[in-house]
């Protein structure tokens, strides 16, 4: 279904590199988090499924990408095994409104391919904010 990575002239893209690619189809839901995570100081592209993910992957190479799991048109799960097969080196928040008695299934799914955190619906933005920093840490240290 996905393609692999293409080589890409990283020269010309580092200046356009944004920090974060947002992948949530809930329209509102995106728009919040990416105004957040904006105001946090990152620059964020947001997309509404994965395969329009993986259309600017083949553009462009951020370096988180927060993903919803469950999305149509590609979900998260199969952006992060597009990722993983294709051997680019870009950290991954999923999130998920799993119930309960799915958590732990979703969460070793996302940890098994790589993610670096797994937040569950509803969560605290700042919750959200301490993964990102986690990942790809502050906005501010590519200028320090």
């Amino acid at each position: 279904m996905f393609r692999e990575a293409q080589p890409r002239n990283e020269s010309s893209q580092s200046q356009l590199r944004p920090d974060i690619l947002l992948v949530e189809d809930e329209e509102g839901f995106r728009l919040l988090v990416q105004r957040f995570l904006e105001s946090a100081g990152y620059t964020v592209q947001a997309e509404p499924d994965g395969k329009a993910a993986l259309r600017y992957l083949e553009r462009s190479s951020p370096k988180l990408i927060v993903t919803d799991l469950f999305m149509p048109d590609a979900n998260g799960i199969e952006l992060m095994t597009w990722l993983c097969r294709s051997r680019l080196e870009i950290g991954v928040v999923a999130m998920c409104g799993a119930t309960a008695e799915e958590r732990e299934l979703f969460e070793a799914m996302a940890c098994n391919l790589g993610a670096h955190a797994m937040l569950h619906k509803p969560f605290a933005l700042t919750d959200l904010l301490m993964a990102v920093y986690g990942a790809i840490g502050s906005p501010m240290a590519a200028v320090a």
